[in-house]
């Protein structure tokens, strides 16, 4: 699976790039503080990235985890545990597709409103340009929540 999610990360960074280039500029590519990392979404994920990610976890992301359940308890938002401490994503070229698709389209201002609601997020180009079966297999797959990793 792992050379399969670099494959379909790889693509996803070219529509990334084209979007950019021809459509709608992209946040994402002047993010200072990554927001969204921070905020509300639910990354939820099947099998693979799963395994994946457990095995990338390290003690560190343990300890970071265990703050962001207390975190969400009490805002119902967290940060992710896989953000390092410039808060920059140290499992990028393995993160869960559910991150990957993540792209923002609004300026970089909007991602600093603290409901995380001005930001314009259009995952379903994304979805459109993904090869079919790949979208067939994933969605017959169970999934879970990025949180769980760190459970015992």
């Amino acid at each position: 699976m792992m050379k399969q999610q670099k494959k379909i990360n790889k693509l996803i960074m070219e529509i990334y790039k084209y979007v950019h280039e021809n459509e709608e500029k992209l946040s994402c590519f002047e993010c200072k503080t990554p927001y969204c990392c921070h905020n509300k979404i639910k990354i939820d994920m099947v099998e693979d990235e799963f395994k994946t990610l457990k095995n990338l976890a390290t003690k560190k992301h343990k300890e970071q985890a265990k703050k962001s359940i207390i975190q969400q308890a009490s805002t119902g938002r967290y940060s992710c545990p896989f953000l390092d401490e410039h808060d920059k994503c140290s499992v990028y070229h393995y993160r869960p597709m559910a991150c990957s698709i993540y792209m923002v389209t609004t300026p970089p201002e909007a991602c600093q409103d603290p409901q995380g609601d001005s930001a314009k997020v259009n995952p379903d180009f994304i979805f459109s340009h993904l090869p079919q079966k790949f979208l067939l297999n994933i969605s017959k797959q169970r999934r879970y929540d990025l949180l769980d990793i760190f459970k015992n």
